[in-house]
């Protein structure tokens, strides 16, 4: 989240200097170094895994449920969070920050909220249903900033 703070602001001075090119550079940059630093983190997080469940003295059916969330989580946050949520940081820097907003408020409605009721309910997945809805979300959120930055709208804005 702190790379995201920040990338906001190096691609607003971009912007601001009218250099697409280098806020270009800099998005790729920034989305590079969040994937090393989740695939660290998240190493480190599933080495520790069996440790940190063992404090919790949790029946077997319950540790192995939480770990296949944890890996799950740790996974899709490596491959796909990056562009679902350090992506829009370059939009938002660039002041195209409603589309940001509408993209990500209408897709958490929809696929988020909307299909846990479905997976984790009616389809009787349970817990791990609520991942599944997370994981939609965050991919078709991918989709549609990955399609907002080739199509080069978000350097049609200027906040100034």
């Amino acid at each position: 989240m702190s790379i995201n703070l920040g990338l906001t602001a190096v691609v607003s001075q971009c912007v601001g200097a009218d250099d697409f090119e280098q806020a270009k550079y800099y998005n790729k940059k920034c989305m590079m170094l969040v994937v090393i630093s989740h695939t660290i983190i998240n190493a480190v997080i599933f080495a520790l895994l069996p440790h940190v469940l063992a404090i919790y003295n949790l029946s077997p059916e319950t540790a192995a449920l939480a770990s296949q969330m944890v890996i799950w989580q740790g996974i899709f946050a490596i491959i796909i969070w990056p562009l679902a949520f350090t992506l829009p940081a370059t939009f938002r820097g660039a002041g195209d920050s409603k589309t940001v907003m509408y993209i990500s408020a209408i897709v958490m409605f929809t696929c988020r909220i909307g299909l846990v009721y479905i997976i984790a309910d009616c389809m009787g997945i349970g817990v791990f249903g609520t991942w599944i809805a997370t994981f939609i979300d965050w991919y078709v959120r991918s989709g549609l900033f990955v399609y907002r930055y080739f199509s080069n709208k978000w350097m049609e804005y200027r906040v100034i």
